[in-house]
């Protein structure tokens, strides 16, 4: 059994410039914006509901090259993120990314 309950919780943009997509992004969805609040490699937009809007732009990660992405990016909610990990690898299912602390 996982601990992944059934919704998701947060959808990542990729972003090459994270303040000004920070900026863009407050500015489009009417939520309040200060640039102090914006520092690498993810920010969060402060949008209302259960599901986060996270922006990324992979500065952790040297080897990433920024495309379009052709698939979503998202992740589902669990509470024990080690022991839900752990059960899916001795499930078979396949690792692409270690976990990120």
């Amino acid at each position: 059994m996982y601990y992944i309950e059934p919704k998701v919780h947060a959808v990542f943009i990729h972003v090459t410039d994270l303040k000004r997509s920070a900026a863009w992004y407050s500015k489009l969805l009417n939520l309040p914006f200060d640039e102090k609040e914006v520092s690498s490699p993810v920010y969060n937009l402060p949008v209302t509901g259960d599901t986060y809007v996270t922006l990324d732009d992979h500065a952790f990660d040297p080897n990433f090259s920024f495309q379009r992405s052709a698939h979503p990016a998202f992740n589902f909610l669990t509470d024990d993120l080690l022991t839900t990990y752990e059960k899916l690898v001795e499930d078979g299912v396949q690792v692409v990314r270690e976990i990120e602390k």
